[in-house]
């Protein structure tokens, strides 16, 4: 079993990538998927039917991804139920979601996590300590490399239970700025349906952020259902080229961690976009903006330029790619 360190970064050249008709969600997706550099590591000298690895290889190394038969070609099929000779427009987060799972199911077999206790156990307001499982869990090293793990803290009738569930991409709704979104992600809701001994109360949910990873993908959720009918909402979210998150976002003992320096802070830089353009989620276009070397490029399918830092605040962002800052391997 390989339990070698990989590097956070990685050397490649970036490129623009072929439209084969409607396949600008799959470009994108691709783009952000090659800006990781872990993947770049994992995928080389893959051994064996892992065909979520070579396509990751692929775009590395081809312009085209819908060639017949090629790894992107057969993951495109089983995303789509459908050979993708015609395409439709697809959901670019969808996609990435789709992606992400099925890679993990690779990943378990080459880089599985290393073994730990499956409970946590954090100190009440009184020392009352707590001992709590995962609902969901990541089963390979993606989760080392990407995303959030959520502590959910529910409360109602004199009952608390706690259970944590990790997130490859942390989702948000639309608000003026990136630091309100997370917060309003995280703020304490109501559940209705929640049951306590197969009876149904109401209860209240504190979520707050347990751990972290190197890589952060948030996906901006501008469709909504209005009536029945999928609307596009178009406000300008603010995101910053350099994003810290609150301490007051994290959980009792993570927070002690960061600020006794045990846990390197949670700071990231800006590694890239998805903009998508137009009204409609299977609609419109796809473009990306990657941070890459010193430079942003815009990427527009087969076409790459270079934009100012200016350009790139200016966009109207659908998915965010963050990279956490002075970290070099996990």
């Amino acid at each position: 079993m390989e339990t070698s360190c990989i590097p956070l970064n990685a050397e490649y050249r970036c490129h623009g990538l072929h439209n084969s008709g409607n396949s600008c969600f799959l470009n994108v997706s691709a783009q952000f998927l090659m800006a990781i550099g872990p993947f770049y590591h994992l995928s080389q000298n893959v051994q064996g039917d892992y065909p979520f690895l070579r396509s990751i290889l692929q775009a590395y190394t081809c312009q085209r991804l819908l060639e017949p038969s090629s790894p992107f070609w057969l993951i495109t099929e089983l995303f789509l139920g459908y050979t993708p000779r015609a395409i439709r427009q697809n959901c670019a987060g969808e996609f990435l979601r789709f992606f992400l799972g099925n890679l993990d199911e690779e990943l378990k077999h080459i880089r599985p996590r290393q073994e730990h206790d499956d409970s946590f156990v954090e100190a009440g307001k009184r020392n009352n300590s707590q001992s709590v499982s995962f609902r969901a869990r990541g089963q390979s090293v993606l989760y080392d490399i990407l995303g959030l793990c959520i502590k959910n803290e529910y409360k109602a009738k004199g009952h608390t239970s706690i259970c944590f569930q990790e997130e490859l991409v942390l989702a948000v709704q639309v608000e003026a700025n990136l630091t309100t979104a997370i917060s309003k992600a995280l703020a304490i809701k109501t559940v209705e349906d929640y049951c306590i001994d197969g009876i149904p109360t109401t209860c209240t949910v504190k979520s707050q952020i347990a751990s972290f990873s190197p890589f952060l993908l948030i996906h901006i959720q501008r469709f909504t259902i209005v009536n029945g009918k999928v609307q596009k909402i178009s406000q300008h979210v603010e995101f910053p080229r350099t994003f810290t998150i609150p301490l007051k976002f994290l959980s009792p003992s993570l927070k002690l961690s960061t600020e006794s320096g045990h846990v390197q802070p949670p700071t990231y830089e800006l590694k890239g976009i998805i903009e998508h353009h137009g009204e409609f989620a299977n609609s419109g276009h796809y473009t990306a903006v990657i941070h890459h070397g010193n430079s942003w490029i815009l990427i527009d399918d087969n076409q790459t330029r270079f934009i100012t830092p200016d350009s790139v605040r200016s966009k109207q962002a659908y998915i965010l790619l963050y990279q956490q800052n002075n970290k070099e391997n996990i």
